[in-house]
């Protein structure tokens, strides 16, 4: 089992999001009798152990979510003899970019942009009503001084005019 050396001493091959329906071909170096060979694979960050495939050369694997993924395969010869060499390829799914670090990084911004809003409309909300509470009282301050303004001279006034006008009664 050999991929091409070009794959495997590169930096792993990466996909984007959609890119996630993944179909791998391979094949053994047996050609004695090529359709008894057998195979077993595991993909690491997938798998843990490894799942046998028989005779089977080719795999599909749909929906792969991101992540680093290392392709393993074994195979083995006619005689079942499994192959000292293990073959591999890593590949790369990267997620959506409304899933990435820097998505969830302007969500976490928005998030607290959004409660700092919050508690500013709260905090002008709170300011009204106390400039409209203080308001309405100064307003009946000034009423009552004014009520207190109109006693006093009304009081004043009625001092001034009994006295007069007991005076100008008699002039009459």
């Amino acid at each position: 089992i050999s991929f091409n050396n070009y794959l495997t001493d590169q930096e792993p091959i990466t996909l984007s999001h959609s890119e996630n329906l993944l179909n791998i071909k391979f094949a053994a170096l047996d050609f004695t009798a090529p359709e008894k060979n057998q195979f077993r694979y595991k993909i690491q960050g997938l798998y843990h152990d490894w799942i046998y495939l028989g005779e089977q050369r080719e795999l599909t694997f749909p929906n792969l979510p991101p992540g680093t993924y290392t392709f393993l395969v074994e195979g083995s010869n006619n005689s079942g003899v499994w192959s000292e060499e293990t073959a591999s390829i890593s590949f790369r799914i990267l997620p959506p970019w409304w899933a990435g670090t820097t998505a969830y990084l302007i969500y976490v911004l928005l998030g607290v942009l959004i409660i700092y809003q919050i508690y500013r409309y709260q905090v002008s909300k709170i300011a009204l009503k106390n400039k409209l509470l203080y308001e309405q009282k100064e307003a009946e301050r000034l009423q009552a001084l004014d009520d207190m303004k109109t006693r006093f001279f009304s009081g004043i006034t009625h001092e001034f005019k009994t006295p007069l006008s007991l005076m100008t009664e008699p002039i009459r």
